[in-house]
């Protein structure tokens, strides 16, 4: 699991300026991995958002759907921002990766070489394989539970 959070976070890390996974646990989410300007975010694991407040990883969770677009100024989403190193960026994309048709990951991106929105179809796609390798790494576990 780790394995391939490090090598989404790297290989994102390359083309956009900030990287960051979050975890959906129940009704919070937790940051995972993390990538600014290709240096990991230090204590992103301490990072902890509550879905029960607005913010754009509720709408992304609530919604199962991406999220392009500027940040909202609420609560919740200032204490991301202030988590994943402090920038507001003009726009960002925000991925769900989902798993069995439940949300549990959720990739953002800002900055970079062009537009977010430019790389979104690439990008759904490889959230899309992200979500078929953890499928496989929980059915290897099963497999070898059995």
């Amino acid at each position: 699991r780790e394995d391939i959070a490090d090598i989404i976070t790297a290989f994102l890390g390359q083309e956009f300026n900030r990287v960051v996974l979050f975890m959906i646990k129940g009704t919070v989410v937790d940051g995972w991995k993390g990538m600014l300007n290709n240096n990991p975010i230090p204590d992103i694991e301490n990072l902890q958002i509550t879905l029960d407040e607005p913010s754009i990883l509720k709408v992304v969770n609530d919604g199962k759907s991406f999220y392009l677009g500027p940040i909202p100024d609420t609560k919740g989403n200032a204490r991301m921002l202030a988590g994943i190193g402090g920038v507001t960026p003009s726009s960002a994309l925000l991925l769900p990766l989902t798993i069995m048709g439940r949300v549990v990951a959720i990739i953002y991106v800002d900055g970079g070489k062009e537009s977010v929105a430019n790389r979104l179809t690439d990008l759904q796609k490889l959230v899309g394989k992200a979500g078929m390798a953890f499928e496989i790494l929980i059915l290897k576990n099963k497999i070898l539970m059995t």
